[in-house]
């Protein structure tokens, strides 16, 4: 039977923060995608879903954030900086614990820390990237009791070294298309992720346990969108794997993308319903001497 898991990653403008502060489109796209989280949950009923949330949104002010986690937001208080003097409601695009709790109490619903302050792993120390996962994990235990998953920040391959101790067990994978890195920003690995959502996904971990990943192209055009909902019924009607299916709520923006992330749980539902998958967390688990609570 095929493992299977639908997240969400839940980041506002945590992900793209330089761009949040200049790009006027994006901006309101992530404004729109909060507002449509509602109906995003809505569109999921009965299908169970991880949410990967990055706990900065938790925070009211950037002087809790540096409280929380002062190494962390060294890292990214430069862009912070612009942000706040780029926009006059940059909050709008921070912060919204009230949605975050929503999140929380919806059911079927299993929160993931998605990192307190979004870091990407690169050049950045090791116990840096530790301050920041242990203070997603108290900041989101406040609403969750049971989080253990963890989504890194645009899929970067972050090392086992940076979660031990913060009670993270269960980890998405990154898998590697093409000889490219899925967080490779360079355009040749953009287009080989497009050959790998669209044509033919990655097999990680083997023949006989395959795990693939998607980025849902749903705020592409309808073709593509077709094309991408006809692979993914082909792969829900395999046997054997792992098939893991995200995107974030800016890519949901607007009430067409709604529906059509809709459909895609409508056939997610007959599939389950068929008894051809059943609802997992992430292959990918740390050893257990990992596993230390905080």
């Amino acid at each position: 039977m095929l493992a299977f898991n639908l997240s969400i990653d839940f980041e506002l403008g945590w992900g793209e923060l330089t761009r949040v502060a200049h790009d006027d489109r994006f901006y309101r796209r992530v404004v729109r995608g909060l507002e449509r989280t509602p109906q995003i949950l809505a569109a999921l009923r009965s299908i169970p879903s991880t949410w990967g949330v990055v706990a900065g949104c938790c925070a009211a002010s950037l002087e809790e954030l540096q409280a929380r986690a002062p190494d962390a937001f060294h890292v990214v208080e430069p862009q912070l900086a612009a942000l706040a003097q780029r926009r006059r409601a940059y909050r709008d695009v921070l912060f919204c614990a009230d949605v975050v709790r929503a999140i929380g109490r919806a059911a079927d619903v299993e929160l993931a820390s998605h990192g307190f302050l979004h870091l990407l792993p690169a050049g950045v120390p090791t116990v840096v990237l530790r301050s920041d996962v242990a203070a997603s994990v108290v900041s989101l235990r406040g609403i969750a009791s049971n989080l253990d998953s963890f989504i890194p920040p645009q899929n970067y391959d972050w090392p086992d070294e940076a979660l031990i101790g913060t009670g993270i067990r269960y980890v998405r994978h990154t898998p590697v298309v093409c000889g490219y890195a899925y967080s490779d920003p360079r355009r040749a690995a953009k287009f080989a992720r497009l050959w790998n959502d669209l044509v033919s996904p990655v097999s990680h971990g083997g023949s006989e346990h395959p795990a693939r990943l998607l980025f849902l192209r749903i705020d592409r055009g309808a073709r593509l969108w077709e094309r991408q909902l006809r692979l993914i019924r082909r792969l829900l009607s395999s046997e054997v794997g792992s098939l893991y299916l995200f995107s974030h709520p800016h890519n949901l923006d607007a009430a067409h993308l709604v529906r059509r992330f809709t459909q895609l749980c409508e056939v997610i539902g007959e599939a389950a319903a068929a008894g051809r998958l059943t609802f997992s967390k992430f292959f990918r688990q740390l050893p257990v001497r990992q596993e230390v609570r905080s």
